[in-house]
């Protein structure tokens, strides 16, 4: 069950980028799925662990893309990701004590910050880094 459907108001126009938040929303369904369906601490761990390492490829990946093309807004770019990085280290940190709290806050939290991240700072990037030839 997908609780988070992709929207074309979610597009930035660059298709690398674009498959890449298709693939994260995917995995906070995963998450979802595992959370509603009450399976094991070991099958949550498992996801996160798929979710936080693959959400990090992409910060990564996206910072090198608008480095090598300039993008005027980096710095904007840069500091929220820094955020997301510094809540999921303090939520990760918090996980262990108390698992039934925290792991449903995470999952909010994923699936807040990305969609909000996506719709309101990365779609920005979209109509320069077509500007510059970047699909």
């Amino acid at each position: 069950m997908q609780i988070v459907k992709w929207r074309e108001s979610y597009e930035t126009g660059i298709a690398s980028m674009d498959n890449q938040h298709k693939t994260l929303l995917d995995l906070i369904n995963q998450l979802y799925s595992i959370l509603r369906d009450h399976r094991g601490h070991e099958e949550v761990s498992k996801i996160i662990d798929v979710c936080l390492t693959y959400a990090q490829k992409h910060l990564h990946d996206e910072e090198q893309l608008l480095m090598k093309n300039e993008y005027q807004d980096l710095q904007e770019q840069l500091d929220h990701h820094a955020q997301f990085i510094e809540t999921v280290n303090a939520l990760q940190n918090k996980l262990a004590d108390s698992p039934d709290t925290v792991v449903p806050e995470l999952y909010t939290y994923l699936r807040t910050w990305w969609i909000s991240h996506i719709v309101g700072i990365d779609k920005k990037y979209g109509p320069y880094l077509q500007e510059k030839g970047v699909e």
